[in-house]
């Protein structure tokens, strides 16, 4: 019991960390609202290279109409965020590397976190291509 009670406080931190990141991207952009303007002009570098990344930035657009989104849409607003600002690292990487990513992790019908868990139909051969070494 006494080993139980000494790790009680780490459940907190273990059970809910990905809640107080998300709470701590909503203070930020509360307390310094022009940080939501640098995103975006991060986000809108990359609209038009995919119509996934495109679909995903206005959502982020749309849950954002009043401000800071609500406490209860903070998670999935900030795994969009990240989610979305992978794709914009991607933008000038192959149009099939691109398109891999949007597809397994943008599209709401698709999104497969787990390995091998996307239905998608991929060029996997353009992929492998690019991953494994010229002969």
């Amino acid at each position: 019991m006494p080993r139980l009670f000494r790790q009680s406080p780490l459940n907190a931190i273990w059970e809910g960390s990905g809640n107080v990141i998300a709470l701590d991207a909503l203070r930020a952009l509360t307390r310094e609202p022009q940080a939501w303007e640098a995103l975006r002009a991060e986000l809108g570098r990359a609209q038009g290279a995919h119509p996934l990344l495109d679909a995903a930035i206005d959502r982020l657009d749309g849950i954002r109409v009043n401000g800071v989104p609500a406490e209860s849409e903070a998670r999935a607003f900030v795994e969009t965020v990240a989610l979305s600002l992978e794709a914009v690292c991607l933008r000038d990487a192959p149009s099939a590397v691109l398109a891999g990513f949007c597809v397994t992790r943008l599209d709401p019908d698709n999104r497969a976190f787990l390995y091998g868990g996307a239905n998608a139909s991929l060029d996997t051969d353009r992929l492998l291509a690019r991953a494994l070494p010229s002969e």
